[in-house]
């Protein structure tokens, strides 16, 4: 691999990692409010808030890059 290539890399996967960061509250605010209304997402609110949180943080980054 070049180097501006592994450059590239490391700031996109930084660039994530601080979106990440971002999108955490959030996530953590869908999960609680929706598990007043659903038993499973109440029984998994922490994998359901990961997933919560790669996704805005991945659709961010995307949404970025793009436009």
């Amino acid at each position: 691999m070049e180097m501006a290539t592994i450059t590239n890399v490391v700031i996109f996967l930084v660039f994530v990692a601080a979106l990440m960061v971002f999108s955490l509250s959030p996530s953590i605010w869908i999960c609680e409010k929706l598990s007043s209304r659903f038993v499973f997402i109440d029984e998994h609110s922490s994998k359901i808030t990961i997933l919560l949180t790669l996704m805005f943080s991945m659709l961010a980054t995307l949404f970025i890059f793009l436009f």
